[in-house]
């Protein structure tokens, strides 16, 4: 199994777990203090703890630049089907945990990887993780993003 595949596997565990524990809560759970909501359910904690130790083995491990790239783009791309939900914010922390990976990309890999990021996420909607993660993709690549004029046009 690629490095890619595993981490298509854990993400599509933990959604559908959460999925689960969504489906099973009852209607204003941790409103007020009582039950457990759904966003403070033990999964996410557990899921954010496993992919942590997974980045880190697979760093350690001193994976190809390709390898990398398909994990990393795989990452980027996972929160967009949940931007309604608070699996979204789960998601996109994630993303801090892979910014010691960026080292591993060759640089035209890291600038594929920023323009695309920067594309698909709105720079006035970019959470702070997500500005270092880009600045890092940028750093790595060996230039800067492209300016933007009037309207948002590139300059």
């Amino acid at each position: 199994m690629s490095a890619a595949d595993e981490v298509r596997s854990r993400y599509a565990q933990y959604l559908e777990e959460i999925d689960q524990v969504i489906a099973t809560a009852k209607p204003g759970a941790g409103l007020f203090g009582i039950g457990v909501a759904p966003k403070n359910d033990p999964c996410n904690d557990r899921f954010m703890s496993d992919m942590q130790k997974w980045f880190e083995a697979f760093v350690s491990s001193e994976p190809s630049s390709e390898d990398t790239a398909s994990v990393l783009s795989y990452v980027y791309e996972a929160q967009e089907s949940r931007r309604q939900d608070f699996v979204f914010f789960t998601l996109t922390a994630i993303h801090g945990m892979t910014i010691p990976l960026i080292s591993r990309l060759m640089p035209e890999q890291a600038s594929e990887l920023a323009d695309a990021y920067e594309t698909r996420i709105p720079r006035q909607q970019r959470l702070p993780v997500q500005q270092t993660l880009l600045k890092a993709l940028y750093e790595r690549a060996g230039r800067m993003p492209a300016r933007r004029g009037l309207f948002g046009r590139k300059r």
